[in-house]
């Protein structure tokens, strides 16, 4: 039988390149390069000592400059690990899921926030995909051309003061299944050791599992209590006041006609300007934070002096603009701190994203209470770009916290 693997990590841990160590040939694209060079999954066949196998090569996980730009990034991980489980297991016929998880982490690199991130995505999957995890620490040959010494720098790694605790809970996890390898600088001999003691491992972790790790397993993580997704929602609906939309804002189809907020369904795809306010693009609702069609509420109606005038809850995230139109920077801020003078970014009728001054604000009674939640977290209303959060001040943050849902909406 096959052995399915999955290559995960941030991008530039050497994926691409591990990938085409392990067959032995050039398959997966790999270079160095300041953007992301895996755009989208690649699967390849090849044969591991005895060992049938086949090797998906994902994008990189916290990936903001990809070929798909701002979709496979940091809130979207959990996501793009289940793609990669579901697409291992495409035209194969038989079980669902993978065998093995390779996590790839670059040594010469520092254990970054985004690195905490990822481990600690992962980490909540449990204790069944820890079981078919191999961590594997690339560009050894960076550290020392002595094998020795490089066990030894991660060893001195962990008993530093500084040392991330993430970085140490990683460690410690993953002390059965650890591989460090030198996948760019090699002689044959180097090669055919590294994959018979890799090989050990995929053994180990398929002897002691009695199944593949499959999207199945993902949905009942998604849904035991330490994963919680509906109480997470609903704890966070009744932390905060209402805060939405009216049932008369607008919002954009793919095919340019407009819908009221009233009419707008999970399933649909709306416009929205990606976090870096460089792009329009579509996004899925995937759910309603609040839904109330016969409540009324307090709005901010909010002018601006190109045109569009957005009309949304004092306590919702909208987006001022930090610069010119030519390098826009999106900067989360509560609508109710919005004042005259201020910069929006808004669609104009070009479809491009540019700035707008707000020319006046002012409250008003409104029928209707709707928050949609896109999968990007970032949505078009009125023209004008706004989050699909409340309350909280950070966007990333509070995008982060809805990680599980996004989750369990792309596996159901």
């Amino acid at each position: 039988m096959t052995t399915k693997i999955v290559l995960v990590g941030k991008t530039g841990q050497g994926k691409s390149t591990l990938g085409n160590f392990l067959l032995g040939r050039k398959e997966f694209r790999s270079e160095v390069s300041l953007a992301s060079v895996t755009g989208e999954a690649k699967k390849a066949e090849g044969q591991l000592c005895d060992l049938p196998v086949s090797i998906v090569d994902m994008p990189g996980l916290m990936d903001a400059y990809g070929a798909k730009e701002d979709i496979l990034n940091d809130k979207e991980g959990l996501e793009e690990l289940a793609k990669g489980v579901k697409f291992a297991s495409e035209n194969d016929g038989g079980e669902d899921g993978v065998d093995v998880i390779l996590y790839t982490i670059k040594m010469t690199e520092r254990f970054s926030r985004d690195h905490a991130l990822i481990f600690r995505y992962f980490e909540e999957q449990g204790e069944q995909f820890w079981g078919h995890v191999i961590v594997m620490f690339t560009h050894a040959g960076r550290i020392s051309s002595d094998e020795e010494e490089q066990n030894k720098f991660l060893s001195n790694e962990k008993k530093k003061e500084r040392c991330p605790e993430a970085l140490k809970k990683l460690l410690e996890k993953a002390s059965d299944n650890l591989v460090i390898v030198e996948s760019e600088n090699y002689n044959e001999a180097y090669r055919e050791r590294k994959i018979r003691e890799i090989v050990t491992h995929i053994k180990t972790i398929r002897s002691g599992n009695k199944s593949r790790y499959s999207t199945d397993m993902m949905r009942k993580t998604a849904n035991n209590p330490k994963f919680d997704i509906i109480g997470a929602i609903t704890g966070y609906i009744r932390s905060i006041e209402v805060s939405c939309f009216p049932g008369d804002a607008r919002v954009i189809l793919p095919s340019r006609k407009e819908k009221l907020m009233r009419d707008l369904r999970v399933g649909d795809k709306i416009l929205c300007i990606n976090s870096n306010a460089r792009k329009l693009e579509f996004s899925e609702v995937i759910a309603f934070l609040h839904y109330q069609p016969n409540h009324c509420a307090q709005y901010l109606v909010i002018n601006t002096k190109q045109g569009p005038t957005i009309t949304v809850s004092s306590n919702h995230l909208i987006f001022t603009a930090k610069s010119e139109p030519s390098s826009l920077k999106a900067q989360p801020i509560l609508a109710g701190e919005i004042k005259e003078g201020d910069s929006l970014i808004i669609c104009d009728h070009q479809n491009q994203s540019i700035t707008s001054e707000v020319t006046k604000v002012q409250t008003v009674e409104k029928q209707g209470v709707y928050a949609p939640l896109t999968r990007s977290g970032v949505i078009v209303v009125d023209g004008v770009m706004a989050s699909c959060y409340a309350s909280f001040h950070s966007h990333d943050l509070a995008h982060v916290a809805f990680a599980p849902l996004r989750l369990y909406s792309s596996i159901s």
